[in-house]
């Protein structure tokens, strides 16, 4: 679960730290309340695009870094994936955007991609807006709705596994006839 989020030189934030409880977590407020600078912060630590345009005037880069606590064992593999360790049951996830453009990643304190935060963020956090569900009227999603419905997970990705082995082995049987 999401437990800090710290946010510095994002847009007219300079610096803030936001403590999230067990449970539901609703940010509300009224227009301009700064609910959209959250969610930017937090759409960069999870490896969304973000434009230099949303660093602080004055600054010259923006930092952000997530807390996850109780992480699950599904999580823990990703990071085992992606070459990372888990620290204890806690994850953080760090992001700093400079005006040039680029952006330094980390994962528990070492060197990440922004790849590797959208593939791991993905597991971790669901952001809800108002338009949220016309994602049900996307046919290129039911599927996973159906695979996470049925519990395939373990199964889909040892197919993934199985399939992507045949795809290797299949370019070096073809290979091998064309010589």
């Amino acid at each position: 679960m999401l437990r800090t989020l710290y946010i510095e030189n994002i847009a007219v934030i300079e610096k803030t730290s936001i403590d999230f409880e067990n449970g539901l977590n609703v940010l509300t407020g009224e227009t301009g309340a700064g609910k959209s600078i959250i969610i930017d912060a937090i759409n960069a630590i999870m490896g969304q695009r973000t434009s230099k345009e949303i660093i602080r005037t004055e600054a010259d880069s923006a930092f952000v870094s997530a807390q996850f606590d109780d992480i699950n064992q599904s999580i823990v593999e990703k990071l085992e994936e992606l070459g990372f360790s888990d620290d204890e049951g806690t994850l953080i996830l760090q992001r700093t955007l400079n005006r040039n453009g680029k952006s330094n990643c980390k994962i528990n304190g070492k060197p990440a991609t922004v790849s590797m935060l959208k593939e791991l963020s993905k597991h971790l956090i669901n952001i809800h807006g108002q338009h949220e569900s016309y994602e049900l009227f996307s046919p290129e999603t039911h599927i996973d709705y159906i695979d996470r419905f049925g519990g395939c997970e373990k199964l889909l990705a040892d197919y993934k596994k199985c399939y992507d082995e045949y795809k290797i082995l299949k370019k070096k049987l073809i290979c091998f006839h064309i010589r």
